[in-house]
């Protein structure tokens, strides 16, 4: 599941429509047409894999999109992921069987996990949990009910399942187009180790970068596309290659230690020179252990001091977008394509 990072389309089905609510919360959405048509445009511009959901089933409890969603699968080539209104074994056997490719459980997952392994052992790598918080707690039914469970200690425990990977839902920031929270998508990143799908608040290109760089494998973006902030064409063409997931997994995973060594995280091809260095060295000074140092540019130095159970890949910083690195003042890797980097090192 999700190999290489993704950004994918959602067709979100309401009354038989393309729907982007706002908070989660009904009556707010926008319509945008047909789910056919919209599944169509999605992928003539590049899409890998459609996220589907049934908004009517999400809130009801069963699925009242059906022919709409039949209607998408039988339509498209690309994997389909499908949700809302999914709450019984048999129900998902009946969905993979006629094209669906993963199933996405929210509700039933929490008020019976049993399902998560029933389902994963007949069909192994189907089934996406699906974790929405609001306010730092899994909500389901629609997002109107809290479950009072942590979202990381609900992703480990549903990885032990089997599922084959989670999808995160920063509620509070849904269909706002406000920008994302990437502390609350690194903090289930880390509670395992099967991918994590995020979703909630892009707005922007520099977005995407920021949810790559907190360690997604995928990011679910559907208001940003259908009003136009960009395009899938956009962010082929812009992008960087994607490394957030494996920098952070080395990062986070790696046992021996590693001296510390200076290093300066400019911006990438994607959203300009100057946010992603400095989210990345938030992600450095936080979970590594760095003290920031110098900003030239819109370049950001930062010393390592990793802890000792933690070592550092140099080669995946450089894969993952920083520009710059020395260790013991020898320069070790330089990515050319962003200014200020040079400049912020000579001041470590």
């Amino acid at each position: 599941m999700f190999p290489e990072f993704e950004v994918v389309p959602a067709v979100d089905v309401q009354d038989g429509q393309v729907v982007q609510l706002v908070g989660g919360e009904r009556g707010t959405g926008r319509q945008y047409g047909d789910p056919v048509a919209a599944a169509r445009r999605w992928v003539e511009a590049g899409a890998r894999t459609l996220h589907l959901v049934d908004l009517d089933g999400a809130f009801e409890g069963e699925r009242e999109n059906a022919d709409a969603i039949e209607a998408v699968v039988d339509t498209v080539d690309i994997d389909v992921q499908l949700g809302g209104g999914i709450r019984t074994a048999a129900g998902t056997a009946a969905l993979l069987d006629a094209g669906v490719d993963r199933v996405i459980l929210g509700t039933a997952a929490v008020e019976n996990p049993d399902i998560v392994a029933e389902i994963s052992d007949d069909h192994p790598g189907t089934v996406l949990v699906s974790l929405d918080a609001s306010d730092g707690e899994v909500v389901v039914s629609g997002w109107t009910e809290g479950t009072g469970l942590d979202p990381a200690a609900a992703a480990a425990r549903y990885e032990d399942l089997g599922a084959a990977g989670i999808l995160f839902t920063d509620v509070d920031v849904e269909g706002r187009l406000d920008g994302v929270r990437t502390g609350p998508v690194a903090r289930v990143v880390d509670a395992v180790d099967i991918p994590v799908v995020a979703s909630g608040g892009v707005a922007t290109l520099e977005d995407i970068r920021a949810l790559d760089a907190a360690g997604a494998a995928a990011v679910v973006v559907g208001s940003a596309l259908y009003e136009g902030a960009f395009t899938l064409e956009e962010v082929a063409l812009a992008a960087a290659p994607f490394g957030g997931r494996a920098r952070r997994r080395s990062v986070r995973r790696s046992r021996s230690p590693s001296p510390g060594f200076a290093v300066a995280a400019g911006g990438s091809a994607i959203g300009g020179v100057g946010d992603v260095g400095r989210d990345v060295v938030e992600f450095l000074v936080g979970e590594v252990g760095a003290r920031a140092e110098h900003r030239v540019d819109g370049a950001a130095g930062v010393v390592l001091e990793p802890r000792d159970d933690v070592a550092v890949d140099v080669g995946d910083l450089l894969a993952g977008g920083l520009a710059v690195v020395e260790r013991h003042g020898r320069r070790v890797g330089v990515d050319g394509r962003l200014d200020g980097a040079d400049q912020a090192v000579e001041h470590l």
